[in-house]
């Protein structure tokens, strides 16, 4: 169910940007990476980010969007990824 429910929502951001292309905003859905959280403390994976790194990069990003990203899917640090 996680999954489906990951793809309607990945869907309904692109469809979002779509309605939205003639206006201001920018919509973007993103990957915050592979984010180590409380239930994963003990995790010690390779690429594995510590919360405040994957906020950081994830609002740089933000701060780099323009129109023509509106409806891409981001990874955290700016990278499109395909779904």
């Amino acid at each position: 169910w996680y999954g489906a429910s990951k793809a309607a929502l990945n869907k309904a951001t692109v469809t979002l940007a779509e309605v939205l292309k003639d206006t201001d905003v920018i919509v973007v859905p993103m990957h915050p990476g592979s984010v180590r959280v409380e239930k994963q403390a003990e995790l010690r994976n390779p690429g594995m980010l510590e919360t405040p790194e994957s906020i950081r990069l994830m609002i740089d990003t933000i701060g780099r969007l323009t129109k023509r990203d509106s409806g891409r899917f981001l990874l955290y640090d700016g990278s499109e990824l395909p779904w």
